[in-house]
C-alpha cells in the first residue's frame, strides 16, 4: 500500500473477524476504508445462559432452543429443566434425547418441535445444571406450536373495579 501502510485480516472464533490497520509514516492515515463482515443467520444464533433470570428473553424459532453452554469439566450429558412462566416444571432432560457436551464451549440445540416434545406458545425458562451443581438460566419466548400442545400465554389478571 501507499506509504507503507498495511492492512491485515484475522478470522476469530468462526463468528467474527478482526482487521488491523497500521500507518508506517507519521501524518499519513487511511481514507475510504470499507469493510464487510458476514452476520450470522438468525437461525444460527445461540443465546447465552445467565446465572439469574432477568428481563431479557430469547425468541425460540421453529421449536428449537439454541444456546451456548460452557462445560468446565469432563464431557457429560446436559442436565436441564424447562419451566413455564408460572414456574411450573413442564419438561426435563428425561423428556428429550440425551444432549451430550464436551469440555469447553458447546453450541447446543434442544428440539421441542415435535408433537411429543412441544411446549406450546408462551414464555418459558430453561434451567441448566452444570457439573458443580450451579444453575444457569435462559428465558425464552416460544413462537412455535404443534397440535396437541396447549399455549401458555397468560395475561395478567385484570382487577375488578369497586
Amino acid at each position: 500500500f501507499k506509504y507503507g501502510n498495511t492492512i491485515q485480516s484475522y478470522p476469530r472464533n468462526g463468528f467474527t473477524g478482526m482487521i488491523r490497520c497500521q500507518s508506517n509514516k507519521n501524518g499519513f492515515g487511511f481514507r475510504d476504508v470499507i469493510s464487510s463482515f458476514p452476520c450470522k443467520e438468525e437461525s444460527d444464533l445461540h443465546a447465552k445462559l445467565k446465572y439469574e433470570v432477568d428481563g431479557f428473553y430469547h425468541i425460540m424459532k421453529k421449536g428449537k432452543i439454541k444456546f451456548v453452554f460452557d462445560q468446565e469439566y469432563d464431557a457429560d450429558n446436559l442436565k436441564f429443566n424447562i419451566y413455564n412462566q408460572m414456574d411450573v416444571l413442564v419438561r426435563t432432560q428425561a423428556d428429550f434425547a440425551p444432549v451430550s457436551t464436551t469440555y469447553g464451549k458447546n453450541y447446543l440445540t434442544i428440539d421441542a418441535s415435535t408433537a411429543q416434545d412441544c411446549l406450546g406458545r408462551g414464555f418459558f425458562y430453561l434451567e441448566v445444571i452444570n457439573s458443580k451443581k450451579e444453575k444457569l438460566y435462559l428465558r425464552f419466548f416460544n413462537d412455535y406450536t404443534v397440535s396437541p400442545c396447549d399455549d401458555y400465554i397468560i395475561a395478567d389478571p385484570i382487577e375488578p373495579e369497586n
